[in-house]
C-alpha cells in the first residue's frame, strides 16, 4: 500500500487543485485581483493572479492526510516554511511588499528549514574539492541557496507554464528517484506537488476564459519546496547504500535546475554590469529572448523544458567524469547555448527595417506599434 500512496497523492492533489482554481479565479475577478498588462508583461489582457493558493492548498491538504503513513521528520518544518512564504506571497500579490520585507520572510523560512528541519547540505561531495563542512557553514550555505533558488524560481515565472513546467519536470525526477531509493515519504511529497502543479499548468497554459497566473504566492512556495527536495536528494545520495544512489548528485541537481540557476546568474550579472540593482525588472531573461525571436509562450516553454531534459541527459551521459569537470562542462554548454541564442537575436535585430513610428500612431495600428517597440527593445 505504501508503494502506491505517492501515485494516489498525485491524483488527489491534481483533482483537488482542479476544483480550487476556478473558485480562486472567480474571487480574483470579483475583487479585481488581476495582473494588468504593461510594458514589462507579455500578456495582452488582465489575468487573475493568486494561482499559488490552489497549488499550496492542494499540496497541504493531500500531504497532511497521507504524511502519517511515513516517517518524515522534516515535514512539519517544511509545511511551516511553505506557509510563511504562502502568506507572504498573498500579501505581495495583493498589496505589494517591499524587497526588504520579502527577503526577511525568506530568511526566516530558510533558517526554519535549515536549523529546525535540518534540511541542509552537510557535504559538498567533492565540489571545489570540499566534502564535509561544519554545522555553521552548512547552515549558512544552505540558507543562502534556499533564498537564491526561491528568487530564481520567482524570476523565471514570466511566461505561461515555465515555472510550473520546471517544477513538474524537476519534482517528477526527484520523486521518481526517492521512490527507487525506497524513500516513499519524500516521493509522496514530490508527487503531490507535481499533481497540484499539473492542474495549475492546464489553467495557466491552456486556459482562455479561465486563465490564471501563479503569482508570487505560487512561485515562492514552489521555490522553497523545490530547494528542499533538491537538498534531500543530495543528502540521501551521500548516506544511502542503494543501486540507485549516485556520487555526482550535486551535478544532477544543477542540470535539472539549470534554467533558474543560469538565467538568474546571467540576468543579475547584466544588471550589475549596467550599474543597476540586480533586482531591477527588465526583459533580459532567456524566455524574453525567445519571445523576441517570434516564439509564442507555449513554444518557448517547450524549448526551455526540452533544454532542461537535454542537460539532465548530458549529465548522466558524462557521469564517469570528475564532478567538478562535469559541472564545468554543464556551465560551458549553458554559456554556449545562450551565446548562440543571443547571436541569432542580434542577426534578427539587424533585419528589422526601421519604421516611421509616427505612421503607427493611429488607433488602427496601435497593436502593430506595440509589437514593433517590443521587438526593437
Amino acid at each position: 500500500m505504501k508503494n502506491l500512496i505517492p501515485l494516489i497523492t498525485l491524483l488527489i492533489a491534481f483533482f483537488t487543485c482542479i476544483r480550487i482554481i476556478p473558485v480562486v479565479i472567480r474571487i480574483a475577478r470579483e475583487k479585481n485581483l488581476v495582473d494588468e498588462p504593461n510594458h514589462r508583461t507579455s500578456h495582452k489582457r488582465a489575468v487573475p493572479t493568486l494561482g499559488g493558493i490552489g497549488i499550496y492548498l492542494s499540496f497541504a491538504i493531500t500531504t497532511l492526510f497521507f504524511a502519517s503513513y511515513y516517517y518524515i521528520p522534516e515535514y512539519n518544518y517544511l509545511l511551516l516554511g511553505m506557509m510563511i512564504l504562502f502568506f507572504l506571497g498573498i500579501k505581495d500579490d495583493i498589496l505589494e511588499l517591499s524587497a526588504k520585507k520579502k527577503l526577511a520572510g525568506q530568511v526566516i523560512a530558510a533558517l526554519l528549514l535549515t536549523i529546525g528541519g535540518d534540511l541542509r547540505l552537510t557535504s559538498l561531495q567533492g565540489v571545489f574539492g570540499v566534502y564535509e563542512i561544519n554545522s555553521f557553514l552548512s547552515i549558512a550555505i544552505s540558507a543562502f541557496i534556499f533564498i537564491a533558488l526561491i528568487n530564481a524560481i520567482n524570476l523565471i515565472d514570466g511566461i505561461d507554464g515555465l515555472a510550473s513546467g520546471v517544477g513538474i519536470l524537476s519534482l517528477t525526477f526527484f520523486g521518481g528517484c526517492f521512490f527507487l531509493m525506497g524513500h516513499y515519504g519524500w516521493a509522496m511529497l514530490c508527487l503531490a506537488m507535481v499533481g497540484a502543479l499539473s492542474a495549475f499548468f492546464l489553467y495557466n497554459v491552456f486556459g482562455s476564459t479561465n486563465k490564471i497566473f501563479m503569482g508570487d504566492t505560487g512561485s515562492l512556495v514552489l521555490g522553497i519546496f523545490l530547494t528542499a527536495a533538491a537538498f534531500k536528494y543530495i543528502e540521501l545520495n551521500s548516506i544511502l547504500a542503494s543501486p540507485f544512489t549516485i556520487s555526482y548528485a550535486p551535478a544532477v541537481v544543477i542540470a535539472v535546475l539549470i534554467l533558474p540557476i543560469f538565467d538568474t546568474l546571467r540576468v543579475f550579472s547584466i544588471r550589475i554590469a549596467q550599474g543597476k540593482s540586480p533586482f531591477s525588472p527588465d526583459k533580459n531573461h532567456i524566455h524574453h529572448q525567445l519571445l523576441f525571436l517570434g516564439f509564442n509562450h507555449r513554444n518557448s516553454t517547450a524549448i526551455l523544458l526540452g533544454t532542461t531534459i537535454f542537460f539532465l541527459g548530458f549529465c548522466f551521459l558524462l557521469k564517469n567524469l570528475n564532478i567538478n569537470l562535469l559541472i564545468f562542462l554543464i556551465a560551458t554548454t549553458a554559456l554556449l547555448f545562450i551565446g548562440i541564442l543571443m547571436t541569432i537575436k542580434k542577426q534578427r535585430s539587424k533585419k528589422i527595417e526601421p519604421l516611421d513610428i509616427r505612421k503607427l500612431n493611429t488607433k488602427e495600428n496601435a497593436l502593430e506599434k506595440t509589437q514593433f517597440l517590443e521587438r526593437v527593445n
